[in-house]
């Protein structure tokens, strides 16, 4: 006799922001029907799919900002919905899809819960579980609710021993080089302002001293990245990562990582023992704003970018020999899939 078939887990997010493809995957892998909306893709009649889910017994699993919906980011960021105008915000998916359990999984480690300025963290109660990277009961003890939070280690951050666990190819075959055995990244971070200020060249100009021929740069999954990455490719000697490499196997594979900005990459790579390094200026965000904001991940360093000067010689050799503790771990999927067993039976409402 056939067992019963497993549910239906939904999943939203939009493209960087999007980090339950492998979850996806792997649920998939153990007998789930799993429907993604990642908002990078062009979709169709999105509300339409939703109610029509509604009709069956369905999880919903999101790595969006809970409440960063398009009127919101009209005013926060016009760009992303000028090239979203699909996008629908976990605050909007939920009255439509009504699923019998909801999680929570952040997608970035640096503000889990979102920056203060749009207040994401008092809404956490509208999900049954958080996914909590880390310090779960400190989050726990701020919820009145039912909500439950778990420490379930970082969704991006997976050890690549599990047949479940999809792999990329060895950081040594992408980002070869006969001039230096070091294994560079680049993350480029805050491409909406640079590329709306600067356009592709010149976002490509601002980071030339950076941009040389032992370091593989990596930008975000983002709609029109591509014309970027042809810039990056023609007026420097940087090897090209292609945006839809995943990040945190990418940090795992390299010796040293840099970003030109405050972000998740840097939070991730420190919690990962990998010796990180930010670039210090004042565009976008303001250096002392960016030295707050990671305050609590001492061991990064930074390097003044205020005259757009490269690193000195030997700098970068020096930082990759630094030994630096693990702070975090890996996603526990075990841990979600038996909170889809349970469902919302255990919750104190």
């Amino acid at each position: 006799m056939s067992s019963e078939p497993k549910k239906t887990v939904v999943t939203s997010g939009v493209d960087s922001e999007y980090v339950l493809g492998d979850l996806a995957q792997v649920l998939r892998l153990r007998g789930y029907r799993v429907v993604e909306f990642n908002f990078g893709e062009r979709l169709d009649d999105i509300k339409q799919q939703l109610r029509q889910l509604a009709n069956e017994s369905v999880a919903y699993i999101t790595s969006s900002h809970t409440n960063f919906t398009l009127r919101t980011a009209q005013k926060m960021v016009p760009g992303f919905a000028r090239l979203y105008p699909n996008y629908l915000a976990p605050v909007e998916i939920l009255p439509i899809l009504k699923p019998s359990i909801s999680i929570f999984v952040p997608h970035d480690l640096l503000t889990p819960y979102g920056d203060s300025n749009v207040s994401e963290s008092l809404l956490l109660d509208l999900y049954d579980h958080v996914m909590a990277p880390s310090n779960a009961e400190s989050v726990q003890s701020q919820l009145k609710t039912g909500t439950r939070v778990h420490e379930a280690g970082w969704i991006k951050y997976q050890l690549c021993n599990s047949s479940e666990t999809p792999t990329m190819s060895p950081a040594s075959e992408t980002c070869s080089s006969s001039i230096r055995p070091l294994r560079i990244t680049f993350f480029v971070s805050m491409i909406e302002h640079m590329r709306t200020k600067y356009g592709a060249i010149g976002l490509v100009d601002y980071l030339m001293p950076i941009l040389n021929s032992g370091v593989c740069v990596k930008l975000p999954a983002w709609r029109g990245i591509e014309e970027i990455e042809a810039a990056i490719g023609e007026r420097t000697t940087a090897k090209i990562i292609p945006a839809s490499v995943n990040s945190s196997k990418l940090i795992q594979q390299s010796d040293v990582v840099i970003c030109n900005t405050v972000s998740s990459i840097l939070a991730e790579s420190i919690s990962m023992g990998v010796p990180s390094v930010c670039l210090l200026d004042n565009e976008g965000t303001e250096a002392s704003i960016r030295l707050e904001k990671l305050a609590d991940f001492p061991s990064i360093q930074w390097h003044p970018y205020f005259d757009r000067m490269g690193f000195p010689d030997g700098y970068l050799e020096t930082l990759a020999k630094s030994t630096l503790p693990r702070l975090i771990r890996p996603f526990d999927f075990d841990l979600l899939e038996s909170l889809l067993h349970t469902g919302r039976e255990s919750l104190d409402r």
